[in-house]
Parts: structure tokens; sequence; C-alpha cells
């Protein structure tokens, strides 16, 4: 008896420590995620402070700092830091902020409208990167058109104040 006892505490053993082993991989990918998403909230936090004195509309702050700030922080965990997805998705930030300033003089427009497609591509890339869900998707799109019509028809900032914008941007 005493020796049946003692294999069957062997194997419960043996299984105790084979169940943590592979637990272990599992809490291990928990943590990560875990970290991940507090960095995402981290960085989307101190977005939203420095986006917040830049002239953009409500719905635009808040996809930079809520939507755009996870795309960007997926392309750098699974790109790396430097990475030229990165870099795209940090310049596609800027010219959206850009885009939705007034365009008076007919050259401003005629830049925004060559540099559109890209910018959409983009954001439509780091869409799916993120997986951000349709319907959310045809709201902001529904609200950016709108917006960037009339920034077409708005008059034009001045030279100084639309390069402080971009540095701000930046």
């Amino acid at each position: 008896y005493e020796q049946k006892l003692s294999i069957l505490e062997a194997f419960v053993v043996e299984q105790t420590r084979r169940e943590v082993q592979e637990n272990s991989g599992a809490a291990v990918l928990l943590a990560e995620r875990e970290t991940e998403l507090r960095l995402q909230q981290r960085y989307a936090q101190q977005l939203q402070v420095l986006l917040a004195p830049l002239p953009l509309a409500d719905f635009v702050r808040d996809f930079l700092g809520q939507v755009w700030s996870q795309a960007m922080m997926r392309a750098a965990h699974l790109d790396g830091a430097n990475d030229t997805r990165l870099q795209r998705f940090r310049h596609a930030g800027r010219e959206l902020i850009m885009s939705m300033q007034p365009k008076g003089s007919p050259e401003m427009r005629k830049h925004f409208l060559q540099r559109l497609p890209m910018l959409m591509k983009e954001l439509n890339e780091g869409r799916d990167l993120i997986g951000w869900s349709e319907p959310a998707r045809k709201a902001f799109f529904g609200q950016l058109l709108p917006a960037h019509a009339e920034s077409l028809k708005s008059p034009p900032i001045s030279t100084l104040d639309y390069n402080m914008l971009v540095k701000a941007a930046d």
C-alpha cells in the first residue's frame, strides 16, 4: 500500500510540475500582453496631453490619442522603434493634423490633394494592424471627409503659424 501511495504521490507531483511549466508560458505571455497594454495606455495619455493645445477637431484628437497611438505602439512592438513602418505612421499622424488646417491658397490645396491618397493608405494600414472595427472606421471617415472639405474653403493661416504648427505636430 505504501509503495503504491508513493508512486501515486510522485505521479501527482510530476503532473503538477508539468502543469506549472505549461502554464508558465501562458503566464509569461499574459505578463507581456499586460505590459504592452500599459505602455499603450501611457503613450495614449501622453499623446493626449501633447495634442491638447493644437487646433484640432475633437474627433481627430480622439482618433490620434486612442486609435492611432495603438497602431504606432503595435508597429513599434512588431518591428522595433526604428522601423520604417513606425516612421511612416508618425508622419501620417502629423499629416493628419496638418490636413485639418485651412488651405486658402491654390498651392496648399494642390499639396493637400497630392498627399491625401498616401495619408488614407497609411491610416488604413494602421487600422488593419490593430483590427479597428469597420463601423468605427466609417464613423471616423464620415467626420473626416467633411472636415477636409471645410479646410479647403477656410481662409489660410499665415506661413509662420503653419510652420509653428508643423513643429508642434512633430
